[in-house]
């Protein structure tokens, strides 16, 4: 009876052993699983964040393409098929103003007209007829005022206080960086500050 009671307790050590064995088991795998949910937890925030991050870029990159590509009115003169004011934009061209208002008539010198010119807001886009100067046009047009956008050096020399050094450097202003949005900004022109600015401000325009 004695050596069945020893081999019953080695039995039940042995079970004892087995069960402990699959208890150590189990809460090892318990403690295991929460590490691997967070990483898939962690990896599912970082896409979603990279997804709103384009998503706000994507809007941002939208916002400021709006904001460069505007909507602009011009006045298009003279020898066209529909003479008007047509809508575009900052994007399109004095060729694409001409398409608008049905393209030039018979009598029309497009040669004097830089077509690829790029459009500004309150522009005036004159087409002459064979045999005329489309700068005293303008000018005439324009009442009298010489305009910093298109005048040539000759005309702007015009200007008091604009020799051909100044009249050049406007020229060259206007080659870099574009057509003149407002009168003030000739001040940026090397060489005319505001004191000139103050003598020549009556006789300009950017139309």
């Amino acid at each position: 009876m004695l050596y069945l009671s020893n081999k019953i307790k080695v039995s039940i050590g042995i079970v004892g052993i087995i069960i402990i064995s699959v208890i150590v088991y189990f809460i090892s795998n318990q403690q295991v699983a929460p590490p691997l949910f967070m990483e898939e937890y962690t990896t599912t925030l970082q896409m979603e964040h990279k997804e709103n991050v384009e998503a706000e870029n994507g809007d941002v990159e939208v916002e400021k393409e709006n904001e460069e590509v505007q909507k602009i009115a011009v006045d298009v003169k003279g020898e066209v098929q529909n003479p008007g004011v047509y809508w575009l934009t900052t994007e399109n061209r004095i060729q694409d103003a001409l398409k608008q208002a049905g393209g030039p008539t018979e009598r029309a010198d497009v040669n004097q007209v830089n077509l690829a010119r790029r459009l500004y807001d309150e522009m005036v886009i004159y087409i002459p007829a064979e045999g005329e100067v489309v700068e005293e046009k303008l000018t005439e047009i324009l009442n009298g005022k010489i305009s910093i956008n298109q005048a040539n050096e000759v005309q702007l020399t015009n200007l008091p206080g604009i020799g051909p050094s100044k009249a050049k450097a406007i020229i060259d202003y206007r080659t870099e960086h574009g057509s003149f949005r407002s009168i003030e900004e000739i001040m940026k022109v090397n060489g005319i500050g505001p004191k000139l600015f103050e003598k020549i401000k009556e006789q300009i325009t950017i139309q």
